[in-house]
């Protein structure tokens, strides 16, 4: 048997370690050493397993299956259920800055593309289709 044995991560595990690889900024490589992942290609499996458009990563256990409207009006009431729609709130918050700043990031990237190449590749506003 090798040195290293293989380790099952949960889902909260690995949403975990995908949510500090897009917040931190870190390379796959660190984010690798990091949590003792047992290579690359493991974080990229999970980067395609868990998209971040379908599954939100970067926010905080919101992934419970139940929709607002599901809860009970009780639960609502109650302190507990209070700070867990506090939490929640300050996830999405975190979510949108996440959001705007890789929106201005493209819109960079985009800007930089077209005085490089020469061409626009933004559509024109009141362009016919």
């Amino acid at each position: 048997m090798s040195d290293q044995q293989s380790r099952r991560y949960t889902e909260s595990e690995k949403l975990s370690i995908l949510r500090d690889y897009y917040s931190s900024g870190e390379s796959k490589s660190f984010i690798t050493k990091k949590y003792s992942l047992c290579g690359i290609s493991l974080l990229n499996l999970w980067i395609k397993s868990y998209p971040i458009e379908e599954n939100s990563v970067y926010l905080d256990n919101l992934h419970t299956g139940l929709t607002m409207t599901e809860k009970k009006t009780d639960d609502l009431s109650s302190i507990d259920s209070k700070e867990t729609l506090e939490k929640r709130i300050k996830a999405l918050e975190k979510a949108l800055a996440y959001s705007q700043l890789e929106t201005r990031a493209l819109n960079v990237l985009i800007d930089i593309a077209e005085k490089e190449v020469g061409i626009r590749i933004r559509k024109k506003s009141g362009a016919k289709q």
